[in-house]
């Protein structure tokens, strides 16, 4: 889906495509917009992904979110001036990194029998 909101809307991607970490009053106001608009997107990550995974420490949590977040940001850039034949495919990878990365992070582990009566294995 965001990708395809970057095709329907090509000048968010100057936006998002170049946020250059967190806001401070040091930068330009577009540096800061870009920086807070890609906190804000971290910040709507580590909340989606402690619905997804509760048991996630807050600072690995966080650390995912960032992660996932630039990986993103920069695949979506790079799609972005890519040939036409290389946009899905990008697309594709950038599904396939994220979930190697995320699954084991944000899919809680099935308690075992011996978790369950209180005992951990």
């Amino acid at each position: 889906p965001l990708a395809e909101f970057h095709d329907r809307n090509p000048a968010f991607r100057r936006v998002f495509a170049s946020a250059d970490g967190p806001a401070d009053d040091t930068r330009s106001a577009p540096a800061r917009l870009r920086g807070q608009l890609f906190e804000s997107f971290v910040d709507r990550l580590d909340v989606l992904f402690a619905s997804r995974n509760p048991r996630l420490a807050t600072r690995d949590r966080r650390r995912a979110a960032l992660v996932a977040a630039s990986i993103g940001q920069v695949l979506l850039a790079r799609r972005a001036r890519a040939q036409a034949a290389e946009k899905k495919p990008l697309v594709d990878d950038l599904r396939r990194i994220l979930l190697a990365y995320l699954q084991p992070l944000l899919e809680p582990e099935a308690p075992t029998a011996k978790r369950q009566r209180g005992k951990v294995t």
